[in-house]
């Protein structure tokens, strides 16, 4: 979040034939905001190997529980919000 392009972001991991997995970050990108690719450049700069996203998703917000925790699963396309019990959204 220290990108000052950024207004919010959530990482989830995806399915990848190579590696197991690798990470997908999802981001509220500021107006006027910074390209997927100079997202992809600057956390190159600052993440290790195994702590950088291989993509980008944009999204206008990030689902949020009633407490106000991210809900990831619903990110990742796992489940939808509707699918989501009582329990999952509080």
């Amino acid at each position: 979040r220290t990108h000052p392009g950024l207004l919010d972001v959530a990482v989830t991991g995806r399915p990848d034939p190579v590696y197991g997995s690798v990470l997908v970050a999802h981001v509220v990108v500021a107006e006027d905001g910074p390209s997927d690719e100079e997202l992809l450049q600057w956390a190159r700069k600052r993440l290790g190997p195994h702590h950088r996203p291989r993509e980008v998703r944009r999204v206008e917000e990030l689902p949020r529980n009633a407490t106000g925790k991210v809900l990831r699963r619903v990110l990742a396309g796992e489940v939808t919000v509707e699918e989501l019990d009582e329990e999952d959204l509080l």
